[in-house]
């Protein structure tokens, strides 16, 4: 008896795969009509599927970015261009103005 493959696995990802996985990368999110402007490897991996047909892990994914010299990244994040920046400048002064205050 052979050992039964888990459905929906593949041991390997296809040209087409490799392809998309490059386009993918180098377009922004947004672009593709998703309402994220960031990738992550779950919604990389998510995109990747709904394209391909093809569904691989987390670990697989990036070491598939990896072999194509690519690599995952956590996104810094910042409020720049979030907050009201005259304000936030105003209040910081201020906060200072009391702290120096006895």
């Amino acid at each position: 008896m052979h050992p039964v493959k888990p459905p929906g696995r593949t041991s390997r990802a296809t040209p087409q795969f490799i392809a998309e996985m490059k386009r993918a990368v180098a377009v922004n999110p947004l672009t593709l009509g998703y309402g994220f402007s960031t990738w992550s490897s779950v919604r990389w991996g998510a995109h990747l599927a709904k394209v391909t047909g093809l569904r691989f892990g987390d670990d697989q994914l990036r070491r598939l970015l990896h072999r194509e010299g690519f690599s995952i990244h956590r996104p810094k994040h910042t409020l720049k261009g979030k907050r009201d920046e005259p304000a936030y400048e105003k209040a910081k002064k201020q906060l200072a103005r009391l702290k120096k205050k006895p």
